[in-house]
């Protein structure tokens, strides 16, 4: 099952790259012959952005229009921030299904987020052995405190992928964030989709096979052991 999720993982990311660098080699290249290449093409309305903090501002517009939402984060800090906050209210939002996708910090000491946790430590000295488990299962206990109190709604599950990348699926748009090996994922590459577009059905088509395979956690307890999705 990861090999195979990591091979779609690994296509999404060299493809998206590979359509995306001809266009954008001009660091401000405007964004509408962006738009009509992309739908003559076929591939679907693509835009870049240098970082992932650079498409905050966009994504937080998306997410708020949205009537469901599907995150796979390898961290999840950005899930209590500003850009997430419109998923969280309960009144006065159209929003309704999100769907949360984080890594398993208790999972094999050859994990991918161990994998992961070792390329952090190559770059950045703060990352110590044990600090990236211990901030996902920070966020773990976030968003499992808002799934209790909202389960209609909300459903967090936790999985081991390889950490190369964030994927954000709304009904009108998929973020994909493809995160190297020598940087923080804030500091990384993001791919805007929008939908219609092969591009966009992969990024979509990732999650839910990932969404098929993970475990449903006990989010709101951060320590416990997930148990097999039914």
């Amino acid at each position: 099952m990861s090999d195979f999720i990591f091979g779609v993982l690994s296509s999404l990311a060299a493809t998206a790259l590979t359509v995306a660098g001809g266009w954008f080699g001009a660091r401000h290249a405007k964004r509408w012959p962006v738009a009509a290449l992309s739908r003559l093409t076929g591939v679907g309305v693509i835009r870049k952005y240098a970082s992932q903090r650079a498409s905050g501002g966009d994504l937080m517009t998306d997410l708020a229009r949205a009537s469901e939402v599907a995150v796979m984060t390898g961290r999840g800090n950005e899930l209590s921030r500003e850009t997430f906050k419109a998923l969280w209210q309960r009144s006065g939002t159209g929003i309704k299904k999100i769907r949360v996708l984080l890594p398993d910090p208790d999972g094999r000491s050859d994990s991918w987020l161990a994998r992961r946790e070792a390329e952090l430590a190559d770059f950045d000295p703060g990352y110590t052995p044990g600090l990236l488990p211990e901030q996902i299962r920070a966020n773990i206990a976030y968003v499992g405190a808002l799934a209790d109190k909202d389960p209609k709604r909300i459903e967090l599950r936790l999985v081991d992928l390889p950490q190369i990348s964030r994927v954000i699926v709304t009904d009108q748009a998929a973020y994909v964030t493809t995160v190297t090996a020598t940087q923080h994922g804030h500091d990384s590459p993001c791919l805007m989709f929008r939908k219609p577009g092969p591009l966009y059905d992969l990024a979509a088509r990732t999650f839910e096979t990932a969404w098929e395979g993970a475990q449903v956690s006990h989010a709101s307890v951060p320590q416990s052991r997930a148990q097999p999705a039914p």
